[in-house]
């Protein structure tokens, strides 16, 4: 891989946010999103099911599919200065539910920055996306699909999206490398 690939998966990369049971987490959730996506688990590790592309999917007759999605948010770090780190939030269908049902009530319309307390009670329950309110605090940068994609594109190890590269075109491209592999994951688990 040349450098310049290596420099862009680096500022592709995004920390995978991780909310512990019993703990409150403040973020403000960035209006990118969220991207949905058919994965598996295979073994230990969860892969992207390629069963709606013309490759096939190798885990699917194998184990069930699940659906997650991703969301971007923003969380402050607490240094000797507070800064703000943006991390790549992984969602249920059921807790976005939840979240946009907040929304409504709280009167807060799509396509805002939202305060958000995240939380869970145990391990295996729900995450619980909390809307606050509308952040008043401007950003001083703006993000797109593009970046939520690309996140999850390294996260998976998978290609990343070209400049110009329309996201229909993105996924059949990396349809044959998500094909491949779930193809790696079902063989090492020996299934």
């Amino acid at each position: 891989m040349d450098r310049d690939k290596v420099m862009a998966r680096s500022r592709a990369q995004l920390t995978l946010l991780r909310v512990r049971p019993g703990a409150v987490v403040h973020v403000r959730l960035l209006p990118v999103g969220p991207a949905w996506f058919t994965t598996h688990w295979v073994g230990k590790r969860q892969v992207l099911c390629a069963g709606d592309s013309d490759v096939g999917c190798p885990a699917c007759g194998l184990v069930p599919p699940r659906v997650v999605g991703f969301v971007l948010v923003l969380v402050t770090v607490r240094a000797e200065v507070d800064r703000q780190q943006l991390f790549l939030l992984e969602i249920s269908p059921h807790s976005w539910a939840g979240f946009e049902m907040g929304c409504q009530f709280e009167g807060i319309q799509p396509g805002q920055i939202v305060w958000c307390e995240l939380h869970r009670r145990s391990q295996r329950s729900p995450l619980k996306i909390e809307p606050c309110k509308v952040s008043d605090v401007a950003l001083g940068a703006t993000f797109e699909d593009r970046t939520l994609m690309n996140a999850v594109a390294v996260l998976y190890g998978l290609p990343l999206m070209g400049a110009t590269e329309e996201l229909e075109s993105w996924k059949s491209r990396v349809a044959p490398v998500v094909s491949s592999l779930g193809s790696r994951a079902v063989q090492e688990v020996g299934a």
